[in-house]
């Protein structure tokens, strides 16, 4: 899968960028723009611990949240993907690798639209956003 990050998606209005994926995948480009703001430092630093984020109306899931009943379902992955989701687009299974690339890229251009349009997110959230992208930076 091949992703960038584009200026004025016509899939969403909520944020003035968004991704382009080939081949497209709504549930990917729904979860990334339906996050709340406030809620990157969380999933980032959930992803680089391996571990997975609800939110509403999305989430992701790393092999390590799976528990005995999933197995049990078949309701699994591979220990190398995570299952992003959302509540209205359905969800997908996608290496963590690249779902870290595009949370870097995506979380990356995040902050600078929030400087960039002086959002009020606090100096905490900037700061945690900062040494969050250094942390995942470093892990790709």
């Amino acid at each position: 899968m091949e992703f960038k990050i584009i200026e004025n998606p016509k899939y969403t209005n909520r944020i003035d960028f968004g991704l382009h994926l080939n081949p497209d995948n709504d549930p990917l480009k729904f979860f990334f723009s339906s996050m709340r703001k406030e809620g990157f430092p969380d999933l980032i630093q959930g992803a680089i611990r391996g571990e997975g984020y609800i939110g509403s109306p999305e989430g992701v899931f790393f092999f390590g949240d799976l528990d005995g009943e999933d197995f049990a379902e078949g309701n699994i992955f591979k220990e190398h993907e995570v299952k992003v989701y959302h509540d209205n687009f359905g969800e997908t299974i996608i290496t963590k690798q690249l779902f870290c690339e595009i949370l870097f890229d995506y979380s990356t251009r995040l902050l600078k639209h929030c400087q960039e349009k002086e959002f009020n997110l606090g100096q905490q959230w900037e700061k945690n956003m900062q040494d969050m992208l250094k942390q995942l930076e470093g892990m790709l």
